[in-house]
Parts: structure tokens; C-alpha cells; sequence
């Protein structure tokens, strides 16, 4: 009772307390409280604290001499001294082994080793394996009936340990570029629990700055992190193919024009190589077809609960790093998709560091699906002398996604295998960017080591009884149509329908005896004509799908004899039929300018701009015009010398409405 007077009245308090215990407790769980409560020397309170202190390792594993040497200490707390006193607690200690020798607990090779032993020199630091955990024990389990506070988690202590090693080590490599913070999270996949918390550089670290803030529980930008998760989804529902071919080409959206790390254009790409790439435009367009609502609420279904404000203050920004989870959550996510790859259900991960449990609900992602997006993540280009892994049969297959956010504030790399799930972020506390910070080249290396610490690296075995075969394009990754030369048999989620999905690219073009120009009966005897089966891309992914693939020949162009002839072929470039246009407006009041592009088939050919019928000039070669149209409703034209003609409805919208 600590400093409470000796009084007879408080005797009595002692001893209904007393009676108290031993009728509602058990022997074992009032020895339990002693040892808990007992003091052990200085301000040390309970025996794990004591084991810590004095031996640097847990009450389990004490030697018999160290047990007894704490066994001794609570009559008489004063009696451990580093520098005095030490004769007369190591005859107490002593005494303690030869009763318990002479009641058969130890024999005597066991006494006269134990009497050998030396009493601690120095007390040793607690160990502080995982402070963000202990800093965030108000989420922890209730305390146990003894009275204990218990945090319990399923942490592995080797994988926390040398993980926090490696994660401090890193950091001295990050610090010479002026990044200040790291997070790590390990998390096992068949049972999904998680093995390693590492919330941060550690304090030790010499530079780091902000060492005690959770990071990994902290909502940051996902940059293209959920470009797998949206992926999967459209496969699953029968909106997209694999392989299916999607446009790259310049895009606006509203007042949001996104761009490709690259800032170059491919024209057309496959679904599945815009994810190997982690191509934004193709993503932007998927998700505009997807929708936006709609991706929200499986998000939410995936346990991002991050994702928490409105739909449309995200909009298309939404796959592009417009949102923010943590990265416990988005390991958690990439987790269930493993999970469900692998069939074990219920597939959903609760996005918890202390208690790791599954959901009661499955991950919304079919096993097909989240297959096929892991393989198709084992393609990205791992960092530095990792790229050529598949070279080395002691390499294993590791399915993983970067991510870099917009300013360079956040590194993101997660990977997954059939048994483990990694996630690291790497960034300023703070927020500040710094150019050194991306996904791949700070993240990256990092994940790689950590994945060098785990065992067992099972792969993900194809899901058969989920897939069924369908008959695809070679050439566009649609569904065969009849004028396909070439087809391919790929696997997709099984019972899905893919409608819409035939071929759009692949025509019958009939060419006059020459082989040089296409014909139509019009004016040509058709049965002088030769058909021929051509991919023909729309005209403006034709034009940018041309200079990354010289080989593609398009539609030939008309016979001289049509009555269309010369012609040639004009579109917009990032134009829909209909769009709404953000214009900022500048200090001085003035509205910014709007730079519009369009492209012909024929390069000679030269284009006559109009806005509202207003002439407003000419562009040859490189068609860019350059306007400063007022608030509202405008229509923009383009023609060229032969007659044919494009035009667009813009609305320009601004600060002021």
C-alpha cells in the first residue's frame, strides 16, 4: 500500500482485502498480481520489468540463478546495489537454490552452476521494439482479469526486430537526399495477420526528424496505388479484357487533363500493359468508363476507410493519387487480393495493426480477377540489380506496384506472394517533396530487402475452376471478331459475360488491283477489287499509336477516282463532343489561355480555325491554336482545304462561376 501509516485500522484493510483475493481469486492469479505489482529495486515495479532490466531478456527465460535473484528481491528491494551489498544478496540467492535443491526442483550439477553465476553488473534498457503500437494502446484489447495492461498482437519478434534494423539502415540512404521518414508493414497472408509494424525511422537515427509520428497508420496521397485494385474490378464485372486495347491520347476531363510520367503518348495500349507501366491517361479513361461512384464504393468494401470524403470531390483524381489511405490499409487491401487469389475466404482484411482479423464479408475481387492482376504485377521492373531476377532459380516471383504523388511528397511499394504482404512509404513527415522521392527508386530497394528477411515464398497458383477461356483478338485484346486474322485464347473470371467487347478495330477494306488505295462501288467495280483485313485505329489514337509503332499501316487512302479523293481525315485532340473547360483566372483579372491541338491524316495538310465562326488562323504540320475564349458556351472549328470538317461545344468555366 506504498506509503499508507501502519495503523490497526489499516491492518484490517489489509486483511479483508486479503480474504477478498483468496475467495475470488485463484492461487495462481494472486501470485500472478504479486509478481506484477512487487517492487524489484529502484522505480522498478513487476517482474517482466525487472527480467528487462536486469537480464535484457523475458521472465520465460530466466536461468534458475536469475529467477531466484529476482525471487529474493521483493522483501528486501534495497538489497541489489551495483556497487555495494552484493555478497549478502548473493548468499540470500544462494539459500533460495539449495531449498530448491533440497525440494528435487533443481539436482545438484544445477546448484553448483547456479551458484556460479554473477549477479547483473549494469541495468539494461527496455527494449522498445514497437513504439508506435505502445504510443497507440487506447486501440489495444481491454486489460486481462489479473490486472495487466495487454496489448495483444500478433507480431513476430524477429521479423519487428530486424525489420526496424533494416529500416534504420535504410534511412542513412535516404537521409543524404533530404528524406526524413520510412514506414514498413508486414503482414502474413494465410492467416492475415500482421508480422512486423515498423510505424518509423527510429529515434536513434541521427537526422530523422518527427521519429514518434505514426506513419503508418497516417493517411497519405495513394498515388497509383489503386490502379491494380481498379483494374481487377473492371475485369470482374465484364467492362474491360486483360489485354484489351484502351487510348492513350490526350485527354480532358472537365477542367483535369492528366499526363503520363512519361508526358509522352502511346496512341493505344493494353489494359494490361497500362498497369505494368502504371500509365495514367489509359487509367484516367478506364476509370471515366467504370465510374467514379462506383469505384468509390468498392474501395470502401476494400477496407480503404481513408477514403472517407465525397465522390465528387475526388473525381477522375481518384485512381491518380487524388485520395489517401494509409499504408496498413493499402497493404491490407493488396493482402485480400491475395488472399482471394489463393481462394481462402472470407478474402477481406481488416486494415488493423493490433488484432488483426478477417472481415465477415469476401474482398470484392473474384479469385480470376485478383489472379490475373498479381501476374500481371510480377512484370514491373523491380530497382537496380533486382531487375533481372527471373534470370536466377532462387529468384522468386513477386507481385508489386509502385507509387509516387503528385509534388513528390509520397514513395509507395507494396508486393505480395503467396505468403507475405509488404508495404513501405517513404516521405517527409511534414508533407515537404523533394525529387529523390518515388515509388520505385526510395520505396522500391527497400521492399526488396524486406522481402529478403521472410521464408517461404510460395507463388499463386492459376485458379482453374475460377477461369473459363474465351477466344480474343491478338492484335486489340477484344473478344474475336470475323475479320480478326489473329486470335489468342485468354483466361477471365469464370461465368462472366463480356458484351460489347467483339473487335472494333479490325476491318474489311476493299483495295483496287494495285493494292495502293482503297475503293467502294460507288464508283469502282467491285469485282476488280481486292478485300483485305485491316487494323484501323480512330484517327487521333492512330496518329500518336504511329510513332511508338512504325509498322502500323492504318486505312490506305481513297482511290483518286473517288469523288472523296485528296481528302483526308481532321479530329481534335482531347476533345469529347461536349466539354466543360476550367480557365483560372489570373491577378490582373484576365482569363489564362487555352491551347487547343488537332491532327490530320494527310501531314501536308493545312487547318483553318474558327471560334463561334470567327476566322481566327491557320496551323500546317503542327496544329496548335492558341485562344482566350470568355465565360461561357463557345463552338471551335477546323477545316482544310479539301471540305472536311470538325467541330467542338466547349463551355468555359472559371474562378468567378
Amino acid at each position: 500500500h506504498g506509503t499508507s501509516r501502519r495503523s490497526i485500522a489499516q491492518k484490517l484493510r489489509e486483511m479483508t482485502g486479503a480474504v477478498i483475493l483468496e475467495l475470488t481469486r485463484s492461487k495462481r492469479d494472486i501470485l500472478d498480481l504479486y509478481l506484477s505489482h512487487a517492487p524489484f529495486g529502484g522505480n522498478i515495479v513487476g517482474v517482466h520489468a525487472a527480467s528487462w532490466r536486469y537480464f535484457n531478456r523475458p521472465a520465460t527465460e530466466l536461468s534458475w540463478a536469475e529467477a531466484a535473484t529476482l525471487a529474493v528481491l521483493p522483501n528486501n528491494p534495497g538489497a541489489i546495489h551495483f556497487e555495494r551489498g552484493r555478497e549478502a544478496l548473493i548468499a540470500k540467492r544462494d539459500r533460495l537454490l539449495e531449498r530448491l535443491k533440497a525440494d528435487g526442483l533443481i539436482d545438484e550439477q544445477t546448484l553448483a552452476l547456479s551458484k556460479n553465476e554473477v549477479l547483473p553488473p549494469a541495468l539494461y534498457d527496455l527494449p522498445h521494439h514497437t513504439p508506435h503500437i505502445i504510443q497507440n494502446a487506447a486501440l489495444a484489447s481491454s486489460p486481462v482479469p489479473s490486472g495487466r495492461d495487454i496489448i495483444e498482437t500478433t507480431l513476430d519478434e524477429y521479423l519487428q526486430v530486424q525489420g526496424q534494423r533494416m529500416l534504420d539502415q535504410y534511412a542513412r540512404h535516404l537521409l543524404d537526399r533530404d528524406i526524413h521518414n520510412a514506414a514498413a508493414v508486414i503482414i502474413d497472408i494465410p492467416s492475415g495477420a500482421v508480422k512486423a509494424y515498423l510505424g518509423n525511422i527510429s529515434a536513434q537515427v541521427a537526422g530523422v526528424q518527427a521519429p514518434f509520428v505514426d506513419i503508418a497508420s497516417s493517411p497519405r496521397s495513394t498515388g497509383s496505388l489503386l490502379k491494380p485494385l481498379l483494374y481487377a474490378r473492371m475485369i470482374d464485372t465484364g467492362v474491360l479484357l486483360p489485354h484489351q486495347l484502351v487510348a492513350d491520347i490526350p485527354t480532358r476531363m472537365g477542367g483535369y487533363s492528366p499526363e503520363n510520367h512519361t508526358h509522352e503518348y502511346l496512341g493505344a495500349v493494353s489494359a494490361h500493359q497500362a498497369l505494368v507501366q502504371s500509365l495514367n491517361v489509359p487509367f484516367a479513361r478506364m476509370l471515366r468508363d467504370y465510374g467514379v461512384d462506383r469505384f468509390y464504393t468498392d474501395l470502401r468494401a476494400m477496407g480503404l476507410s481513408g477514403i472517407n470524403r465525397s465522390v465528387g470531390s475526388y473525381g477522375i483524381t481518384l485512381i491518380l493519387g487524388g485520395a489517401e489511405s494509409s499504408l496498413i490499409e493499402l497493404t491490407g487491401a493488396y493482402a485480400s487480393l491475395a488472399r482471394s487469389a489463393l481462394e481462402i475466404l472470407p478474402s477481406g482484411i481488416s486494415p488493423s495493426y493490433l488484432e488483426q482479423e478477417l472481415y465477415a464479408v469476401p474482398f470484392p475481387v473474384s479469385p480470376g480477377a485478383a489472379y490475373i492482376s498479381l501476374k500481371a504485377m510480377q512484370e514491373v521492373v523491380r530497382p537496380g540489380i533486382d531487375s533481372n531476377w527471373d534470370l536466377f532459380s532462387s529468384s522468386f516471383a513477386i507481385s508489386w506496384k509502385t507509387g509516387t504523388s503528385y509534388g513528390f511528397r509520397d514513395g509507395w511499394a507494396i508486393g505480395v506472394t503467396g505468403d507475405y504482404a509488404i508495404g513501405v512509404w517513404v516521405g517527409n513527415a511534414y508533407g515537404s517533396g523533394r525529387a529523390a522521392i518515388s515509388g520505385s527508386k526510395a520505396a522500391g530497394p527497400l521492399l526488396f530487402d524486406l522481402f529478403n528477411l521472410v521464408e517461404n515464398q510460395a507463388g499463386f497458383p492459376v485458379p482453374w475452376g475460377q477461369l473459363q477461356a474465351v477466344e480474343v483478338c491478338s492484335h486489340s485484346g477484344h473478344l474475336a471478331g470475323e475479320y480478326c486474322e489473329d486470335t489468342t485464347t485468354e483466361y477471365v473470371p469464370a461465368g462472366i459475360a463480356y458484351p460489347g467487347t467483339i473487335c472494333p478495330y479490325h476491318h474489311l477494306v476493299h483495295l483496287d488491283e494495285s493494292g495502293e488505295f482503297e475503293v467502294d462501288a460507288s464508283f469502282y467495280p467491285m469485282h476488280q477489287s481486292i478485300p483485305e483485313r485491316r487494323f484501323v485505329l480512330p484517327e487521333v489514337m492512330a496518329y500518336y499509336y504511329r510513332r511508338a509503332d512504325p509498322t502500323y499501316i492504318g486505312r490506305p487512302p481513297l482511290h483518286p477516282s473517288s469523288p472523296s479523293a485528296g481528302g483526308s481525315r481532321i479530329s481534335f485532340l482531347g476533345l469529347s463532343e461536349t466539354n466543360k473547360i476550367y480557365i483560372p483566372i489570373d491577378r490582373d483579372g484576365s482569363r489564362q489561355m487555352l491551347a487547343l491541338e488537332a491532327v490530320s491524316s494527310d501531314p501536308e495538310d493545312e487547318l483553318f480555325w474558327y471560334l463561334n465562326d470567327r476566322f481566327l488562323g491557320t496551323t500546317r504540320n503542327y496544329h496548335s491554336m492558341e485562344i482566350h475564349p470568355e465565360r461561357g458556351i463557345h463552338v471551335i472549328s477546323i477545316t482544310n482545304g479539301h471540305g472536311a470538317r470538325a467541330s467542338r461545344t466547349i463551355e468555359i468555366i472559371s474562378d468567378n462561376g
